[in-house]
């Protein structure tokens, strides 16, 4: 069943306890408001679709009920923005937002989740308990200042994309409130890594600060290091960027969360490395790791901007952080491809899996190599494509590690053979004609003017095709690989 309000101020109210459940979507057509006033839980199973304005403000202050995302199926909120309490359109102050979907839930629009006050019990908040939270730049997901984290996020259950955390600071203790509690978490985390980061921060002047943490799978930029490093990451780093508020911050701090797949193999000699958006070299955080985290001092210079944080490893401590593929070619060779590649460093590497592909869509797996396993120093591995095709060629890399995780290099392309450079000889030709090819196999065919297939075989390189039995007169020598073919015409005398 379905919800639809199509027209005009539409008020569901109750002074009860009894849950909603909505087993459809709950539509709010445009120029339709709806409002909600349980002080129960509301569950929905299909979308939420706010081309409207959708309220759900409980009309009990003490209250705190749920809005349940709870579907089969991966579940959506569109439309208008739920924003701060000040709107038209957002949920109320106690209102705690609940996933609960296997599937997942994706904002198409922002979502802010608003709290009481400092000191209040029921605040509202986000509450993961099943599935990933999809976000992106333009639909984020806002928690106001004092919204609550409840329970705790798992690697099934997490914010895939930016968050926004807003708090209140009071100086000069620069306690968030409530209490002294200056911490903000972001869990937040890709695939399925939850990645949960956290920022500390003291002001020199009360007010409020808001902040964005987004955590990007894929290497670190590749930027001038200090002598102090000797390489960032391979696998993550996070985007951290203050978006604004009035509080001035006098120092910070950031926690990065250290898991198998960081490959950190010497804890001691582990670092966070910064660069903010208008600088091209990453400063040495240093850092302190405590168990499965490590944290480090935010320089006050990279506080106001967009700022990259990213684990490194320290001169000489050797952390893989983890294969590091240096570079990849493939060339043509002979009758193959000759592929090529160097990491730098590898952490529990199991194999390479070299894929081909002939459209740069599809690829089929073709070797397997087996991989160094760990090592801090540069490692190079070569394989000969015998049985290349002479088409336009694309290949990659599975890098495999003994964990099971796995990852994919970008894609190189190899040029097709050139069958223009095919050079025939002599022409006129009285006993044989000489056919240079390439170095990959072609078929060649002699026709007459009737198109008749006069004699024919295959060469590399180059091959003598025999003429003198041949009547004089003209002829066409057609050379084939794969899609292409060639045609020259001859001079038998």
């Amino acid at each position: 069943m379905a919800f639809r309000a199509v027209s005009g101020n539409i008020s569901y109210s109750s002074s009860g306890t009894n849950p909603l459940t909505i087993r459809g979507n709950l539509e709010i057509e445009q120029g339709a408001t709806l409002v909600i006033n349980l002080n129960a839980d509301v569950t929905l199973r299909g979308n939420l679709i706010n081309n409207g304005n959708f309220r759900f403000s409980p009309s009990s202050s003490t209250a705190r009920p749920r809005l349940v995302f709870a579907g089969s199926m991966a579940q959506i909120i569109s439309g208008t923005a739920l924003g701060s309490t000040t709107g038209l359109s957002y949920l109320g102050p106690n209102v705690v937002l609940q996933l609960n979907n296997a599937s997942g839930l994706t904002l198409a629009t922002s979502v802010t989740l608003n709290a009481v006050s400092a000191s209040a019990s029921n605040n509202g908040g986000l509450e993961l308990l099943n599935g990933k939270l999809t976000t992106a730049p333009s639909s984020v997901l806002t928690l106001a200042a004092n919204a609550a984290l409840l329970g705790t996020a798992t690697a099934n259950s997490y914010v895939s994309g930016p968050m926004i955390r807003e708090v209140t600071l009071v100086a000069p203790s620069g306690a968030e409130q409530p209490a002294s509690n200056t911490v903000l978490e972001f869990p937040v985390g890709s695939g399925t890594r939850l990645r949960t980061a956290a920022l500390a921060v003291t002001p020199s002047s009360s007010g409020t600060a808001t902040y964005s943490v987004e955590v990007v799978e894929q290497a670190a930029p590749a930027l001038a290091l200090p002598a102090s490093l000797e390489r960032v990451s391979g696998v993550r780093y996070y985007r951290v960027q203050r978006l604004g508020g009035s509080a001035s911050i006098a120092q910070a701090s950031i926690t990065l969360p250290v898991a198998a797949d960081d490959y950190v193999s010497n804890p001691a000699g582990l670092r966070v490395a910064a660069v903010g958006k208008e600088q091209n070299a990453y400063s040495d955080l240093q850092g302190t790791v405590n168990g499965n985290f490590i944290t480090a001092p935010i320089p006050v210079t990279l506080i106001p901007q967009l700022s990259v944080f990213t684990l490194a490893s320290a001169l000489g401590a050797n952390n893989p952080l983890p294969v590091e593929l240096t570079s990849f070619a493939a060339t043509r060779q002979g009758q193959g491809v000759q592929l090529r590649w160097q990491t730098a460093q590898e952490m529990n590497s199991a194999w390479f899996e070299v894929q081909r592909s002939t459209d740069g869509k599809h690829f089929v797996a073709i070797e397997r190599l087996a991989a160094a396993g760990t090592s801090s120093s540069q490692r190079t591995y070569s394989w000969n494509d015998v049985a290349a095709p002479t088409g336009v060629l694309y290949y990659r890399l599975l890098q495999m590690d003994s964990d099971g995780a796995s990852k994919y290099s970008r894609a190189v392309t190899v040029a097709s053979v050139n069958l223009h450079s095919v050079r025939i000889f002599p022409n006129p030709a009285t006993d044989v004609i000489r056919l240079d090819a390439t170095p990959q196999l072609v078929r060649w065919q002699v026709h007459n003017n009737l198109g008749q297939v006069l004699r024919q075989g295959t060469a590399t390189g180059s091959v003598s095709i025999p003429v003198s039995d041949l009547r004089a007169g003209t002829y066409f020598l057609h050379v084939f690989s794969g899609a292409q073919h060639y045609k020259e015409r001859f001079v038998k005398r």
